[in-house]
């Protein structure tokens, strides 16, 4: 399990306590092998009281999003994820509809970057019909992130994990335009391009791109009053 039951146990002990009505759940992944850590956020206002019930169903929910979604798309991708899910009036989730932003972080040392990209890219294009964005980020002109939007229904992951169906031509669509754009700002210090994604495809004809340069400040000496 990713979450354990005291932490769970002390985020729910923490949101009766402030009598809150939660609008949304975050769930947050980080694999960095120095420290892997997972988290649990609540938004919401305070000073609502609400009944028994209510804690109850989030906990109930909290742990069958971990099961039904939350640990297969963190083991499937072995990315940074964070995730949303709207909260119901009864603290049920709405799980048909869960947010979720994957950042895939790109070696700055690396064979092959056509490799490197196709292992990895068709863990995602599984999911490419529920892949509403794409995101290319280049540091110090060399490609740094890929980051996906996914919106998924928790009721289907464990069905499409298991199936694996992989659109070759959408995984090379994806890497053609991921390569193009890191060619293409090779010279900018860094850079980010969003791309909508249409049918699993990355839409390059409505990209917005944000370029920006670097610039070092010499510091002028100060001599101070005589």
């Amino acid at each position: 399990m990713l979450l354990n039951e005291q932490g769970i146990d002390n985020l729910i002990n923490e949101i009766e306590q402030k009598s809150m009505n939660l609008e949304s759940i975050d769930f947050t992944y980080n694999p960095n092998p120095e420290k892997t850590f997972t988290k649990i956020s609540g938004m919401g206002f305070s000073g609502i009281a609400q009944d028994e019930d209510y804690y109850e169903n989030i906990k109930e929910n909290i742990y069958a999003a971990e099961t039904s979604w939350f640990e297969p798309m963190c083991s499937h991708l072995n990315a940074k994820l964070d995730a949303t899910v709207a909260v119901m009036p009864e603290g049920d989730f709405d799980s048909n509809k869960v947010t979720i932003t994957a950042n895939l972080q790109v070696p700055k040392y690396k064979l092959s970057i056509y490799e490197f990209l196709y292992k990895h890219l068709t863990r995602y294009a599984i999911f490419h019909q529920s892949i509403s964005k794409v995101e290319v980020l280049g540091y110090k002109s060399e490609l740094a992130n890929i980051i996906f939007t996914i919106t998924i229904d928790s009721r289907n992951v464990i069905k499409t994990l298991k199936n694996r169906v992989v659109n070759k031509q959408i995984v090379e669509q994806w890497i053609h335009v991921i390569t193009s754009v890191a060619k293409e700002n090779e010279e900018q210090h860094s850079y980010r391009n969003h791309f909508d994604v249409v049918n699993g495809k990355m839409n390059t004809q409505t990209k917005t791109e944000l370029i920006s340069g670097y610039f070092v400040v010499k510091k002028k000496g100060y001599s101070g009053a005589n």
